[in-house]
């Protein structure tokens, strides 16, 4: 049993998989599924993660550069046809992950070769059924039940659990499809300890996105099997590589398709029927499939036949078949390199939408809110209250009870203090509330770190009405025991930027002199006041104009005569008035407005806070 084994094992290796039938985007020739993983992530993040982007739960994410523990298989440790599998433990970026599973979807070569493919013409058998006579030869020459695992490459990706595999013996093992992807990340998110699970997860999306990518080699979505053991590689998977990526992004453009839905497994279908139906395969001229139809391809006079796709790219379909092709390969028609280089222009912008499109209908949407207020009687300390709000659709339709990768972040300048937010007794952080310390002109905001996959609170947006008061310490009525006097205020902050505070207050205050004689001081000041806000600062700048007034005791009509000779106004009440520049510093913290008042010629500054107006 143990020789019929390994006789197995050899015959696999040596007749099958040392030439597998084929897989897509030749990784040898260019690396070509990173390339596209790469390419399809940085579009997905500058289409996507950004303020303005069309899905409102993206605005505010981000992908960061934090490693995560995970297993890997990468180019660095090799490929095998067959065993053994390789499993090295490594912390990478959720980019890195996402990129390396380009490389992993084809590892092990030999059992993944026969599971990248899918025709959508076909609904009873969409798996590969070309070149079968290889795998008969196994079983025929090792005496094993071996076959064809007859599973296409969506049903692989999308619907194939580990104990679906069983009966394979271990050869087709599913550890990193769409599935495994989803309960990875469940588990890491709601984990006190994630482990090497955040890196499974993003491993796993790395993977899905190569088998998408996959549905755009016609041959793979054509029945095509090209084994490079019977001289019958496919020209378009072998011409293309990493390096042919950036000129087909640059003048070519991608399908008409809809890209960005929750329903990855009907995007990697509609993929495969378009290349399916617009796009030849070396081994399919025409073959068994009634689109293309080479009645309708256009003679181009210069070698070429043309056609134009159901969305209307006009693009070389074949190239006219030479001497050799007729005579010796009995072929009317080939596809050369100029074939292959419009082909290109058209499928590889497909698959890098198409892997973008993955990204999309795979990351859960939060929202992520934040308070900061500061917190009485402890300067320079600030109550953070965060909330995360997980909103289902059609992949994710059950809440997490997160229990990691919750940050409360103070932004001083360029740099960034990351504060954990610690989960005691494993309760959950989808809401918590922490004071931190933090600095005048700090920003302080929320953020949930699931892995790489980053979720921020966004900036308070501080337009709006406040109201408050100014505590007024002014030197001359604290001489006269007026002390601790506050002045109300309004504060307005503009979208746009604008800031204007306008103040006015009026006062009395009566000394007692004895005898029942008393001096009264009336008085009272106005301002208005202009500037700008920036982020949470306001700074404006203005005039505030004021008079005072003194009231002498009541006195007799013969004295105050006699008092008006001596001296004119003496005995009569006494008014000053006076204006200075006064400007003004705030911060803006949650709906809290602190700041201080510095009126030109006092040393003093006067602090004031206030709160923002509820809209009705």
């Amino acid at each position: 049993m143990e020789n019929r084994a390994i006789l197995i094992l050899g015959l696999l290796s040596f007749v099958l998989f040392l030439s597998p039938v084929g897989w897509g985007y030749d990784d040898a020739m260019g690396e070509a599924h990173q390339a596209i993983n790469r390419a399809a992530i940085e579009y997905f993040e500058k289409t996507f993660f950004r303020e303005d982007g069309k899905d409102p739960y993206l605005r505010f994410a981000s992908f960061n550069e934090e490693r995560w523990k995970g297993i890997d298989w990468g180019p660095e440790d090799g490929t095998r046809n067959l065993f053994p599998r390789i499993e090295v433990a490594r912390e990478k970026t959720i980019r890195e992950w996402l990129i390396g599973g380009g490389f992993s979807a084809d590892e092990p070569e030999g059992p993944m070769a026969l599971l990248h493919f899918y025709d959508p013409t076909n609904s009873e058998r969409p798996y590969l059924t070309d070149q079968q006579f290889l795998v008969r030869l196994i079983r025929f020459l090792g005496g094993t039940t071996f076959d064809n695992p007859q599973r296409d490459a969506v049903t692989w990706t999308f619907r194939t659990r580990p104990e679906d595999t069983i009966e394979f013996l271990g050869l087709f093992d599913q550890e990193y499809g769409w599935l495994q992807a989803k309960e990875y990340l469940k588990k890491a998110i709601e984990s006190k300890d994630p482990k090497d699970l955040y890196g499974k997860a993003w491993r796993a999306v790395g993977e899905v996105m190569h088998m998408v990518a996959d549905m755009t080699v016609p041959a793979h979505v054509r029945n095509d099997g090209h084994a490079a053991i019977l001289g019958d590689p496919d020209p378009y998977e072998r011409g293309t590589s990493g390096d042919h990526l950036p000129e087909a992004l640059e003048r070519g453009r991608p399908a008409n398709l809809k890209y960005f839905r929750f329903d990855a497994e009907a995007l990697m279908k509609d993929v495969a029927s378009y290349t399916n139906a617009n796009f030849f395969s070396q081994d399919t001229i025409p073959g068994r499939y009634t689109l293309p139809s080479l009645e309708k391809l256009e003679d181009g006079r210069d070698g070429y036949l043309y056609s134009t796709t159901t969305d209307g790219h006009r693009y070389r379909a074949l190239a006219k078949g030479g001497f050799l092709d007729r005579w010796w390969r009995r072929r009317r028609y080939a596809i050369d390199r100029r074939v292959v280089e419009d082909q290109q222009s058209i499928l590889l912008p497909t698959a890098v939408r198409a892997c973008a499109g993955v990204l999309y209908a795979f990351l859960p949407r939060f929202d992520v809110k934040a308070s900061v207020a500061p917190v009485a009687g402890k300067e320079g300390v600030f109550e953070v209250v965060g909330e995360i709000t997980h909103h289902l659709n059609f992949q994710w339709q059950e809440r997490f009870t997160i229990r990691n990768g919750a940050f409360v972040v103070v932004k001083r300048g360029e740099e960034q203090i990351r504060i954990p937010v610690k989960n005691f007794l494993g309760q959950d952080l989808n809401s918590f509330h922490v004071e931190v310390e933090a600095e005048e002109g700090d920003e302080i905001f929320v953020e949930y770190d699931f892995g790489g996959y980053v979720i921020r609170s966004p900036q308070e947006d501080p337009s709006g009405t406040y109201r408050g008061e100014i505590l007024f310490t002014d030197p001359n009525l604290e001489k006269l025991g007026l002390r601790n006097y506050r002045v109300p205020f309004t504060l307005t902050l503009t979208p746009d930027g604008k800031a204007t505070m306008t103040y006015k207050h009026e006062g009395s205050l009566e000394i007692p002199l004895g005898d029942g004689q008393s001096i009264r001081y009336r008085f009272a000041s106005e301002a208005e006041l202009e500037g700008t806000w920036k982020g949470s600062a306001v700074s404006m700048t203005g005039e505030e104009r004021g008079w005072m007034e003194v009231v002498p005791p009541s006195m007799p009509p013969e004295l105050t005569r006699e008092l008006q000779d001596i001296a004119p106004g003496l005995g009569a009440p006494q008014r000053v008035e006076s204006a200075g520049k006064v400007s003004i510093e705030a911060q803006v913290h949650g709906d809290t407005v602190e700041g201080k008042r510095i009126l030109e010629g006092y040393p003093t500054p006067q602090p004031f806070t206030g709160k923002k107006e509820k809209n009705p």
